[in-house]
């Protein structure tokens, strides 16, 4: 069962998740969730801060230009069966 709470934001902050998100649908819950992802690879290894930040910035431009994969191609591609 999937528990739901709902926490205040300031406009600017919820303005900015909005320019965080890859698709037009993907939820607040999966932007926080990229961001403590994030967060927590350079808590780890700081020596990647900036490397991870020129590679999120590169593939978030790709997805925008339409240059992603589908589950359908990356599957393929990695020769994964299901």
């Amino acid at each position: 069962m999937t528990h739901l709470t709902t926490i205040q934001l300031d406009k600017s902050t919820k303005n900015q998740l909005d320019k965080l998100k890859e698709y037009k649908r993907e939820t607040y819950d999966e932007v926080v969730k990229n961001l403590v992802e994030v967060a927590e690879i350079l808590k780890k290894e700081p020596e990647l801060k900036e490397e991870v930040l020129e590679e999120i910035a590169e593939a978030r431009k790709h997805i925008r230009m339409g240059k992603g994969l589908t589950t359908k191609q990356l599957i393929a591609e990695l020769g994964i069966k299901i």
